[in-house]
């Protein structure tokens, strides 16, 4: 006896009482996190470095990137550079640090392969994020809301740009950004509605 049950998602979540926000220090600060051993990470990697890195200190002579690659990145991209004002990081065990110091979390991913754990934790850590549309695919954040959404290219440099410069931009969309965590990513709250649907669905099968 087979009987139907519909379809239910359960969100990816964040640990909201590890990813504390904190209150966003002085400078012109940027952060990518992710393992290059993903290929979209690793096409974003390139272009941060090859595009759009080099534009961005032009124009901001303080800004500051740092990029965690992963373990064992010259694996997968030979070759890396880091260039005046870029730091890269291999393993990470504890990414918090850098989420607290940082200004502006850059997600310019160009394709999409799942939910970006880490535009998660930027919105924990109550700070700004930059995003292209894939890289906040499937989490509904709103464009100058939770997150500044921008296309590669001339386009996302140009919000970059802005953003470094707006401390009132980027505290708005942040704050904005923990709430959101706090109201539809808490890893409580998701593994509470993934009880009920449990139960919704031993009862249906009694």
């Amino acid at each position: 006896d087979r009987r139907a049950v519909g379809g239910t998602v359960v969100a990816n979540g964040v640990d909201l009482e590890r990813f504390q926000p904190g209150p966003e220090q002085a400078g012109q600060k940027m952060l990518f996190v992710g393992s290059v051993r993903h290929y979209p990470n690793a096409l974003a990697v390139r272009y941060l470095l090859e595009e759009f890195w080099p534009q961005v200190k032009e124009r901001v002579k303080a800004a500051e990137l740092d990029i965690v690659l992963g373990p064992n990145a010259e694996l997968y991209l030979p070759g890396l550079r880091a260039g005046d004002g870029v730091r890269l990081h291999g393993f990470v065990r504890d990414v918090k640090p850098l989420y607290e110091a940082t200004n502006l979390v850059l997600i310019p991913t160009p394709v999409s392969a799942g939910t970006n754990i880490k535009a998660l934790e930027a919105l924990a850590m109550q700070r700004a994020v930059l995003a292209t549309p894939s890289g906040v695919n499937g989490l509904d954040l709103r464009h100058g809301e939770e997150a500044w959404v921008a296309e590669s290219g001339e386009h996302y440099l140009e919000a970059a740009v802005r953003l470094l410069g707006d401390g009132s931009l980027r505290s708005r969309i942040a704050k904005r950004a923990r709430k959101l965590a706090e109201e539809r990513f808490d890893w409580r709250a998701i593994a509470q509605r993934q009880e009920e649907i449990w139960g919704r669905v031993g009862r249906s099968l009694n």
